[in-house]
C-alpha cells in the first residue's frame, strides 16, 4: 500500500505527520490539546488517502470479522462510509450477528446505514442439504447421486448447516478415507472430536524427527506465526525451521500465508499440539516466545503482554499493556487506551511494590484518554498523576499533567470558582520546569498559560505577571504556536473593559499567526476574539 501513495510513504518513512500516528514509532504527541479535532483530522487523512488511491484505480477494502473490532476501528469505518463519495471504492465488511454484544459500536453503524442507497446488506444463510450435496459432489467426483445424497444428509445433520463445520467434516472424512463408508451407510454417527484429534496426531507422527518440537513452539506463539520469531524461540536457523514447516505444509497441518508467515490449517491442529504440553512447560514456552519477540525489537506490545502473562510474569505483562495503551493514545484510539489503562491501574493497585512513577504514568495516561472522550472527571486522574510525579520529582509527567489541566473547548474549569487542586498541579510543575532547558521551557509556557486561565477570577496582579513571563519565554523560544497559546490565555484571563484595545490586538495577532503556520484553531480564535 505504501507504494500506492507518496504521502503515505513519507509518513511511514519520517514517522511524522497525521498518518504516521497509525504506525509504530510515530513522533506525534499522545496528549492533544483538542483530542476530538485531532482524531477528526486523522480520520480525514485516512479518508483522503483512500480517495487518492481510488482515483488511480478501483479499490476493494475488505474488513473481516468486524465483530472483533475495537471502538476506534468502527468509528473510522463509520467516517469512511459516511464521507467517502468515490464511485471506485467498495467497502466489504463481514461479521457474525451472534457475536455482536448489545453495546457493540457496530450495531449503531449498521442501524445508521440501514436503508442507505449506498449500502447493501447480505445475510449469509445456513447451508441447506442441497448446498452440502454440491460440496460432497465436488469431493466425490466418481460417486453416484445416491452416495452423494447419503453423505450430504449426514454432513448436513452434524454441521447444522454451518458452512465452516460442513467443510471441515468433509475434509476430515476425505483425509481419513471414510467418505465411502458414510456413502454406503456403514457410518451413521461421526465421532468428530476424537477422530479429528487422531487425524492430527497421525499426521504429526509422519513428520521427521524434531517436527513436533517446532510445531509445539509455533502453537504457543499463536494461530499464526512468524518464521524469524519461531527460529529464535528454538535457537535454530530460519532455514532449518523452514525445512520442517515445508513438510508440515505438505501434510496440510500448516499453510504459508505470506513471506516468512505461516498459520495452522485449523484450530484443532494447534489445540492438539498445545494439549501435549503440561502447564509448566507451556508457561516456560510462553516466556521463550516473549524473549524471542523482544530480541526482534518489534513493537508487538499486545503479543508480549499475552506471552508474559501466560508465562506467569504479570509485572512484565502489564508493562507492555501500558506501552500498548500509550501507542493507542498516539493513534488517537482513546477507547482502547482507556480500557488498557484500566487494566494497568487494576494490577498496580494490587501490587504493593509498584513504583510511584509507574502509578503516575498510568493515572496520567488514563486521564488523557478519559479527557479525550469528553468526561470531565478526568481531572481527578490528572491530579493523582501529578501528586505521584511530584513525590518522585518526575518533571515530564508532572509537566504533562499540568498542561492537561485545561478542559478541551474551555479555558478555565469553573467560572468564578478557582480549583485549588488544579492550581496546585500547575504551581508544582512550574517549581521544577527549567526555563533554560528548551524542551522543559516549551512545557513551562503552556503551564503558565493554563495557570493564568485558572486564576481568571482572582489575583489580577499575579495573572499579569504570569502572562508577562509566558510572553517573554515564548518569544525567546521563537515558536509562533506557543506565542498563540499565550495570547489566547491573555485574552481570556484579562477579559475586562480596560483591556478592550489589547484584546482587539490579540485577535489580529492570532489571525496573523494562524495564516503563518496554517493553524485552524488560531484562525477561529482570531476571528472570534475580533468579534468581541
Amino acid at each position: 500500500v505504501v507504494d500506492l501513495d507518496d504521502l503515505l510513504a513519507d509518513a511511514v518513512a519520517s514517522r511524522a505527520g497525521t498518518l504516521a500516528r497509525l504506525f509504530p514509532g510515530s513522533t506525534s504527541s499522545a496528549a492533544e490539546a483538542q483530542p476530538a479535532a485531532a482524531r477528526l483530522e486523522l480520520f480525514e487523512a485516512v479518508g483522503s488517502l483512500v480517495e487518492r488511491i481510488a482515483a488511480q484505480r478501483p479499490v476493494l477494502l475488505v474488513l473481516d470479522d468486524l465483530h472483533w473490532a475495537a471502538v476506534p476501528t468502527v468509528l473510522l469505518l463509520r467516517h469512511l462510509v459516511q464521507h467517502s463519495g468515490h464511485s471506485r471504492l467498495l467497502v466489504v465488511g463481514t461479521h457474525r450477528d451472534e457475536d455482536l454484544a448489545a453495546g457493540h459500536p457496530l450495531r449503531d453503524l449498521l442501524a445508521e446505514t440501514r436503508g442507505s442507497a449506498h449500502t447493501t446488506r447480505v445475510a449469509v444463510e445456513l447451508l441447506g442439504e442441497d448446498d452440502v450435496a454440491d460440496l460432497v459432489a465436488a469431493a466425490m467426483s466418481d460417486a453416484s447421486r445416491g452416495q452423494v445424497g447419503a453423505v450430504a444428509r449426514v454432513v448436513h445433520r452434524d454441521s447444522a448447516g454451518n458452512a465452516f463445520f460442513a467443510c471441515e467434516l468433509l475434509h476430515h472424512l476425505a483425509t481419513t478415507g471414510q467418505l465411502d463408508a458414510v456413502a454406503d451407510a456403514v457410518v451413521e454417527q461421526l465421532p468428530i472430536p476424537e477422530s479429528l484429534h487422531d487425524v492430527v496426531a497421525q499426521r504429526l507422527s509422519r513428520l521427521g524427527a524434531g517436527a513436533d518440537e517446532v510445531l509445539r513452539s509455533a502453537a504457543v506463539i499463536g494461530p499464526s506465526f512468524d518464521l524469524e520469531v519461531l527460529a529464535r524461540v528454538l535457537d535454530r536457523s530460519p532455514d532449518d525451521v523452514l525445512d520442517v514447516l515445508d513438510e508440515a505444509c505438505r501434510a496440510t497441518l500448516v499453510v504459508e500465508v505470506g513471506i516468512d508467515q505461516f498459520a495452522f490449517a485449523h484450530a484443532i491442529v494447534r489445540g492438539v499440539l498445545l494439549a501435549e504440553l503440561s502447564a509448566t512447560r507451556r508457561a516456560r514456552a510462553h516466556r521463550r516466545v516473549a524473549e524471542a519477540i523482544e530480541k526482534g525489537g518489534l513493537d508487538q506490545f499486545d503479543e508480549l503482554a499475552l506471552h508474559w502473562r501466560s508465562g506467569g510474569d504479570e509485572a512484565r505483562a502489564i508493562g507492555y499493556v501500558a506501552r500498548a495503551a500509550r501507542r493507542d493514545l498516539v493513534a488517537l484510539a482513546y477507547e482502547s487506551a482507556r480500557s488498557r489503562y484500566e487494566q494497568v491501574l487494576e494490577v498496580l493497585a494490587r501490587d504493593a511494590s509498584a513504583s510511584a512513577s509507574a502509578r503516575a504514568e498510568a493515572w496520567l495516561g488514563y486521564g488523557t484518554a478519559v479527557r479525550a472522550l469528553g468526561d470531565p472527571s478526568y481531572i481527578d486522574s490528572v491530579i493523582k498523576a501529578a501528586r505521584l510525579a511530584r513525590s518522585t520529582r518526575d518533571v515530564e509527567v508532572l509537566g504533562e499533567a499540568a498542561t492537561l489541566s485545561i478542559w478541551p473547548g474551555t479555558f478555565y474549569f469553573n467560572a468564578g470558582l478557582p480549583d485549588d487542586d488544579v492550581i496546585e498541579v500547575c504551581e508544582s510543575a512550574l517549581a521544577v520546569l527549567d526555563a533554560n532547558d528548551p524542551t522543559q521551557a516549551r512545557v513551562r509556557v503552556r503551564v503558565l498559560a493554563n495557570l493564568a486561565s485558572h486564576l481568571t477570577f482572582v489575583d489580577r496582579d499575579r495573572r499579569v505577571a504570569i502572562i508577562a513571563e509566558a510572553t517573554e519565554l515564548a518569544a525567546r523560544l521563537g515558536d509562533p504556536a506557543l506565542v498563540g497559546v499565550v495570547l489566547n490565555a491573555e485574552f481570556l484571563c484579562m477579559w475586562e473593559p480596560r483591556t478592550h484595545e489589547r484584546r482587539v490586538q490579540i485577535g489580529r495577532e492570532l489571525t496573523r499567526i494562524a495564516r503563518a503556520i496554517g493553524d485552524a484553531e488560531f484562525a477561529f480564535l482570531g476571528r472570534f476574539f475580533t468579534a468581541f
